[in-house]
């Protein structure tokens, strides 16, 4: 049974790391970051926490974008989407239940 609920709660976070990980390129994408940025970007779950990732080739690109330097403004679109994720508790919760079903 423990291996069950453990297998129900991983399905249920690489659904909702699917789902953050649209979210994010589709905040990306709204803020006009380049598409070969966006397309390297992902969040994963490790070790309790979703966390937002951007391939090594792009990251020093992202970094640029995101907090911006003497040169360029800063376009926030990983901090804003950050502050947007409360809908993902609820979409977790929900994926858990549909594979639990059964089991409890």
């Amino acid at each position: 049974m423990k291996k069950k609920v453990f297998d129900a709660l991983h399905k249920a976070n690489k659904e909702t790391s699917h789902l953050l990980s649209a979210h994010l390129r589709d905040e990306a994408r709204a803020s006009k970051w380049p598409t070969h940025v966006i397309n390297g970007m992902h969040v994963s779950y490790n070790e309790g926490k979703f966390k937002m990732n951007v391939v090594d080739k792009h990251k020093e690109e992202a970094h640029t974008i995101e907090y911006g330097t003497p040169d360029v403004l800063p376009n926030a679109a990983m901090r804003r989407f950050a502050n947007r994720t409360s809908n993902a508790e609820q979409f977790m919760a929900k994926r858990f239940m549909t594979h639990i079903k059964g089991v409890l």
